[in-house]
């Protein structure tokens, strides 16, 4: 194996994407790139055509370093319950997004007579069954274990909850693939659902990798194959580590079922008036939407964004039946009617997804004076916005995220009196080439070299105000937060 060659593939929904990069002198030069159609019944098909192209055109003879990543069928889905709805879903989020899953349900409290009825119909791949700190409530936890044997043999019980009577659930669903680990909520006011990330990260391996034809992949790895957003969230903390200039950041990429949004910046800008409420922000976040994507789910998007353009909606429900997105009407002038239909839905899937991922601000009034309240993270501090993924990184049009913000705040579902937190002032990217998911697999092995390439290979666009503020609120203090979180 030749180390100074990496070949990188990632499997989408809807396209493989590859290259070969070549390192010397702790730089890296990519020497060809290729994509192929994913065939979904048989994920090795892509890779290995791109594979043959990228050797017979670039004639290296000895076998390169070989990564991939992969996020064919959207990832796995999940459904969660616990005992407090608010708590359940933060931590089913948490846990699913940093390995690479999808949340699709949530419950909470004991289960109704409908609700293991209506688990088996949605037959998500995963439950996350959450309930108790450790040491604290055990009959809700094991009345709910009794229910849950009623399930479908084929749905992974993953236990994250007190830790007690782990012993009492794993016994009861002793006939289901139930997998214990460690308990998301193991006191008050503290999240920790590594367990649970590491345990979907490998059912991701064993039923979606090896079942869909990546098991040959995988054969041929000199790594592990991970989930396309957990390579991603690996590489936005290399970002924040080794590319301060960036700080803080925001990676935007829509992809053909889903939309994805990282962000790396505190969880508030360093306002000591405001109360929080809610559990605390992670530093580096990843949220999914799964009903907002540019191929499959393109009618979502629009309708879940308020957008009521018939002829888009028309042309989007077209899209969901194709096999593959008209990628030709994007780089050429001929077909300006296609171009804007996907205009269009590329700024709800990302109007969505942003404002989804972002905190709210509301303001009361007390005995005390006003009193400004905050849930979820604060995006008004982000600095840099890049923009992905396959649409967003052939138009080269940073006017979509204006557009998307101008909406998400417009957005007839936000509450009254409520500010959306989302960036102000920052300056938009987009990675031109679509590196993002095959830097992120470099990353693995040369973060720090993954990270330059990355970098150097923006597009550079300077938006002065989306909203008319100084950012002078963004105190020294915060600042400091950011340096010393990002290390």
């Amino acid at each position: 194996m030749d180390e100074n060659f990496i070949f990188c593939a990632d499997v989408g929904s809807t396209w493989t994407k590859s290259c070969l990069f070549r390192r010397e002198l702790k730089k890296i030069s990519l020497e060809y790139r290729t994509d192929a159609p994913t065939t979904r019944s048989d994920l090795y098909r892509g890779f290995s055509a791109c594979l043959d192209s990228v050797l017979t055109h670039t004639g290296v003879k000895i076998k390169p370093m070989l990564l991939a990543s992969s996020s064919a069928k959207g990832g796995l889905s999940i459904a969660a319950s616990g005992l407090v709805p608010e708590l359940t879903m933060k931590a089913a989020r948490e846990a699913a997004c940093t390995a690479g899953g999808k949340v699709v349900r949530s419950f909470h409290g004991v289960f109704g007579s409908y609700d293991i009825e209506e688990i088996n119909t949605l037959a998500p791949d995963i439950f996350l069954f959450t309930g108790g700190t450790d040491g604290g409530n055990r009959t809700m936890v094991l009345e709910n274990a009794e229910k849950l044997k009623k399930l479908k043999k084929n749905i992974v019980i993953i236990y994250a909850g007190n830790n007690t009577c782990a012993g009492e659930v794993h016994a009861i669903l002793k006939k289901h693939t139930c997998i214990t680990v460690k308990n998301v909520f193991p006191e008050l006011n503290r999240l920790d659902v590594s367990g649970a990330s590491a345990a979907i990260q490998e059912i991701f391996i064993s039923k979606i990798a090896l079942g869909k034809g990546l098991g040959k992949i995988i054969k041929k790895l000199n790594a592990d194959l991970l989930p396309t957003p957990l390579s991603i969230f690996n590489f936005a903390a290399h970002i924040s580590r080794h590319m301060r200039a960036l700080a803080p950041f925001m990676i935007i990429d829509p992809g053909g079922a889903t939309t994805d949004v990282y962000s790396a910046s505190p969880a508030a800008a360093g306002n000591e008036n405001i109360v929080f409420r809610g559990l605390p922000e992670p530093f580096i976040k990843r949220t999914v939407e799964g009903g907002a994507g540019l191929h499959a789910n393109a009618e979502n998007a629009l309708l879940s964004a308020q957008i009521k353009n018939e002829i888009c909606l028309d042309y989007a429900r077209r899209l969901k039946n194709t096999s593959v997105i008209n990628t030709t009407a994007i780089n050429t002038a001929g077909n300006r009617h296609e171009e804007n239909m996907l205009r269009i839905i590329a700024t709800a899937c990302v109007s969505e997804a942003v404002r989804r991922h972002t905190g709210k601000m509301h303001s009361y009034n007390s005995v005390n004076g006003q009193v400004r309240v905050q849930s979820g993270k604060d995006l008004r501090l982000i600095s840099t916005v890049i923009l992905s993924g396959g649409f967003l990184s052939r138009i080269k049009d940073q006017e979509i995220f204006i557009e998307a913000l101008r909406n998400a705040r417009a957005h007839p579902e936000n509450d009254p009196g409520c500010e959306l937190l989302l960036p102000e002032a920052p300056r938009v990217y987009t990675d031109t080439e679509y590196l993002l998911p095959l830097c992120a697999l470099v990353s693995q092995k040369y973060p720090a070299d993954a990270v330059q390439y990355f970098s150097d290979h923006l597009t550079d666009s300077e938006i002065n105000e989306i909203k008319n503020t100084d950012n002078n609120y963004i105190s020294g203090a915060c600042q400091n937060e950011y340096q010393s979180a990002a290390v």
